[in-house]
Order: structure tokens, then sequence, then C-alpha cells
């Protein structure tokens, strides 16, 4: 993996109209993270598999069912 990247922008977050607004919530979970990283002594972060797995299974138990709209739409 690449422990200590971080990707923002529209990769795993949510569209939205105020495109600022949205980097901003994400550069301050960011900084977030770094700062518990450190007040834990960590020099890297990354995630384990289990975290990764799991947050995989919450996002597909959340995520609206659009498989028809994406079925009729023409390419």
């Amino acid at each position: 993996g690449f422990p200590n990247m971080f990707f923002t922008g529209f990769i795993q977050g949510g569209v939205s109209a105020n495109t600022t607004a949205m980097f901003e919530q994400q550069a301050r979970h960011i900084a977030y993270i770094l700062a518990e990283a450190q007040s834990r002594g960590a020099t890297t972060v990354e995630p384990s598999d289990e975290g990764q797995n799991a947050w995989v299974a919450t996002i597909r138990e959340l995520a609206i069912d659009n498989s028809a709209f994406e079925l009729s739409c023409t390419p």
C-alpha cells in the first residue's frame, strides 16, 4: 500500500454543488487523522484489511440501488 496517502476530491466523497466546502471538510478530516496519529506516536497511517472490509460492507449496505436506472440509461 501507500501509507500516509490521502485522496481528496470526488474519490470516495459525495458530489456537492459547493466543491470548496467539500475540500475543506476533507482537509479537516485528514488533519484530524494526522493529529490523532501524532498523538499516538505513529509515523504512518494505513487502514487494516479488516477496517477496509468493514467500510466497504457499510457502503454496500447503505448504497441506494439505482441499477434499474443504470440499465435503462442510454450510454
